[in-house]
């Protein structure tokens, strides 16, 4: 298992190449572990990489403890622009001043003005990079597999289909991108067999 998993993913396995990970909220409750054990074992043989994934409450989630189980400082999570503030000490009213964010070079600067903010490189801390992007669900995507700033582009991405077959527009048009632009993916209906 490991071996093939190495084998598959060795192409891509270079200091800074990009795993992107984009799944759909609706997932069979059999495969939360399955989810779970994909993030371990890329982390485990793909020593060279880094991961990018949503924060969805669905297959995003799950991935996402997989990688934050094994190496947290190595994952990258997309999330809204306005949740990012709204879950991430948003500096107002409704915010007490001892939990506001402020940008360490000046503390009287609210991350409020910025659009585009890692909060690891800012405070240099180990763990996930939170990265807020303004824009719809599929833009988010389109960013998180073709990069923006200082994002590197995907080198992989994995998908998690809706096991129903609903609310699969975007994982089809997600596989759109990575075809346009000489991406290689994998469905879930391949990666599984690997586990």
């Amino acid at each position: 298992m490991r071996s093939e998993l190495s084998a598959i993913l060795e192409p891509y396995n270079h200091d800074d190449n990009v795993c992107c990970f984009i799944g759909t909220h609706k997932i069979k409750a059999e495969d939360c572990q399955q989810l779970i054990k994909l993030g371990s074992l890329l982390v485990w043989n793909a020593s060279n990489m880094v991961f990018r994934s949503g924060n969805s409450k669905g297959a995003d989630f799950y991935f996402n403890q997989g990688i934050i189980n094994s190496a947290d400082w190595r994952l990258q999570i997309i999330v809204p622009h306005h949740n990012y503030f709204h879950y991430y000490n948003k500096p107002d009213n409704q915010c007490p001043p001892e939990k506001q964010i402020r940008h360490p070079a000046n503390p009287s600067h609210n991350l409020d003005r910025f659009s585009y903010h890692v909060l690891r490189n800012i405070f240099n801390s180990l763990g996930p990079s939170i990265i807020p992007i303004s824009g719809t669900s599929f833009e988010r995507i389109q960013i998180s597999i073709l990069g923006y700033q200082k994002l590197k582009p995907a080198s992989v991405v994995f998908f998690y289909c809706d096991p129903e077959g609903e609310n699969n527009e975007i994982i089809y048009l997600s596989k759109g991108i990575c075809r346009e632009n000489g991406i290689r993916f994998f469905d879930s209906t391949e990666w599984m067999s690997w586990l």
